[in-house]
């Protein structure tokens, strides 16, 4: 089930970021959740719009950043620390 990768890949996402405050690119996020640059796309957009994740993309480096490392997701996250 393709929204189910995309929301296993976003907690992935999400736990990454959160522990690499630097941010990542899309391909070494891609690479972290072992799925295709699409998929992470789709997640990316996914955290934006449905969770409302406080992500930022910096357009000079291409990475993507968590802005509120407390950031966490209500019952559904499994590792929120």
């Amino acid at each position: 089930d393709s929204s189910r990768t995309v929301q296993q890949t976003a907690r992935i996402i999400l736990r990454y970021l959160r522990d690499n405050p630097e941010g990542a690119t899309k391909e070494v996020l891609a690479k972290k959740a072992n799925v295709a640059l699409v998929t992470t796309q789709r997640a990316l957009k996914f955290m934006r719009e449905d969770w409302d994740a406080p992500l930022e993309f910096q357009h000079g480096s291409k990475r993507w950043l968590l802005l509120d490392p407390k950031f966490t997701l209500p019952l559904t996250d499994p590792d929120p620390e």
